[in-house]
């Protein structure tokens, strides 16, 4: 089974002899993809680990915004777990208060997406999940779901009477990162490093899979919802689940049968990551870096210039891309 993952590709361009620049195209690309060996057995690591240090029949297991799509896909193929995706996109407010109508709107949108007392079937336990880069969007979630648990649910006549439900969060992190993270905010998570740093994140062979895609948002159009941003409200109607998200879960799902038979491999994400971080002399590839350069430099005059050049873009990762990997 396929999955269509639409990538936002993260180019890395050398500016100078000293400077790299990561730029990003505005609009994704459709590009083909099986999970990779690598990638899916970084996505089990990480899940069989939440699944035995957190087990399902204790927790519920929520996720934060888009980045750690994989991980809750996986969880969510497996028998009996409860999961939740929750939309918070660049959360970061680990020092400072909300405001009384912030917070109001926060603990709305919490019990939008939470579940309830009564789908918990006897868990009393939740365990946040997030990619971690430098920690805050994980701990501004954790701060403010502690306060949510203990003086705002209660009062929800459905909760009424019952325990508040304990808080556990995890964090996935490039072991390049980990020395960035204030040490209270180790103190307050459950961190899983995997090989990695943004000093290297062009380079496949000094990157886990997963944290590299996870890094360069690869998975995010694959989420379940739409961000969530605390500045702009939106009407929870506004809030669809995605067909993308309940597809990944189902190649996730078919990964694992494919990856016990032995037919998982790497030849797409290898080629992929070719195409974008090792330049070469082919006029294809020339052209390609070019309009990249123009795109996001905006360079180019107007609207339908840029969507023409986008148009060549996607031709040109597809015969950039060999064609047995890409269909």
């Amino acid at each position: 089974m396929k999955r269509i993952l639409k990538l936002n590709f993260f180019i890395i361009i050398f500016l100078s002899i000293s400077t790299t620049c990561i730029l990003s195209i505005s609009q994704p690309f459709w590009c083909f993809a099986d999970v990779g060996k690598k990638e899916f057995e970084s996505i089990e690591k990480v899940s069989q680990y939440i699944l035995r240090r957190y087990p399902r029949e204790e927790y519920a297991y929520i996720g934060l915004g888009r980045s750690p799509v994989p991980v809750m896909a996986y969880l969510q193929s497996e028998e009996n777990t409860l999961i939740r995706n929750l939309p918070l996109t660049d959360f970061k407010y680990p020092d400072e208060e909300l405001s009384l109508q912030q917070k109001k709107r926060l603990f709305q949108h919490f019990d939008q997406f939470l579940p309830l007392q009564t789908e918990l079937r006897g868990r009393t336990k939740l365990l946040i999940i997030d990619l971690v880069i430098g920690g805050y969007t994980l701990i501004s979630a954790h701060h403010y779901l502690t306060d949510y648990l203990q003086y705002y649910r209660p009062l929800d006549p459905r909760n009424e009477g019952l325990p508040p439900l304990s808080l556990a969060g995890f964090g996935i992190i490039m072991e390049g990162c980990f020395q960035r993270i204030k040490p209270k905010y180790k103190a307050a998570l459950d961190l899983f490093p995997l090989k990695g740093n943004h000093d290297t994140l062009h380079d496949p062979e000094e990157q886990d899979h997963l944290i590299m895609m996870m890094a360069a948002k690869l998975y995010k159009d694959v989420a379940e919802y739409e961000g969530f941003d605390i500045e702009l409200p939106r009407p929870p109607e506004s809030y669809k689940p995605r067909p993308d998200y309940q597809a990944f879960v189902t190649e996730i799902r078919d990964a694992k049968s494919r990856y016990r038979a032995g037919l998982l491999n790497d030849a797409w994400t290898n080629q992929v990551f070719d195409v974008l971080a090792h330049p070469d002399a082919s006029e294809e590839h020339q052209k390609f870096m070019t309009l990249l350069r123009q795109i996001n430099t905006g360079q180019l005059p107007d609207a339908e210039s840029t969507r023409e050049a986008k148009a060549i873009i996607l031709g040109l990762v597809r015969s950039l891309i060999s064609p047995a990997n890409a269909k």
